[in-house]
């Protein structure tokens, strides 16, 4: 299976308590998708590692999540600062016109019929996302809002945008 092939949708930030439950910082823009869990996959050094979640909770803006596999502090502490991941065919679907980050990032981005550059990252700002785009001469930051984003086809990997006047400029 490819990277392609998963979803990030936590961090594992600290061990909460002394049973083994862990602090997870959410990467999804849903917190409580959380609910609906039966198994994460631990991207470990040591390869993926499947955990059975056996309770989910949250705390101000935290998920605290206890395992099956995860008995005491010790254990939790050994998985601080691990991604939480899913199958993607676990995801929940997505609204039309919504994409996730991970088909995003590596596509051709366009301005009419011009190449401009392929899409880096995307950065979640609140507002709205910013789509950083490696050009041949910088790194273009552009606002993902409808009047800047025209088409995007993941299929064909092509997105097609209109820059705003004066972008190019800064």
């Amino acid at each position: 299976m490819s990277d392609k092939d998963y979803l990030v949708i936590g961090k594992i930030v600290a061990s909460h308590g002394i049973k083994g439950e862990t602090k997870v910082m959410p990467l999804t823009d849903d917190i409580y998708r959380f609910d609906d869990l039966e198994t994460v996959i631990a991207d470990t050094k040591e390869g993926n590692k499947d955990l059975t979640v056996k309770g989910v909770r949250y705390h101000k803006n935290m998920v605290l999540i206890t395992f099956e596999q995860i008995k005491d502090r010790n254990e939790a502490d050994r998985l601080k600062d691990i991604y939480i991941k899913i199958r993607r065919e676990d995801a929940a679907p997505l609204p039309e016109g919504r994409y996730y980050i991970v088909d995003l990032v590596g596509i051709e981005v366009f301005e009419g019929d011009k190449k401009i550059g392929i899409l880096k990252d995307v950065l979640q700002t609140g507002a709205a996302d910013i789509y950083l785009i490696d050009t041949a001469d910088k790194e273009l930051m552009l606002p993902a809002i409808e009047e800047n984003i025209r088409d995007i086809d993941i299929k064909e990997g092509k997105m097609h945008v209109s820059i705003p006047e004066g972008l190019w400029d800064l």
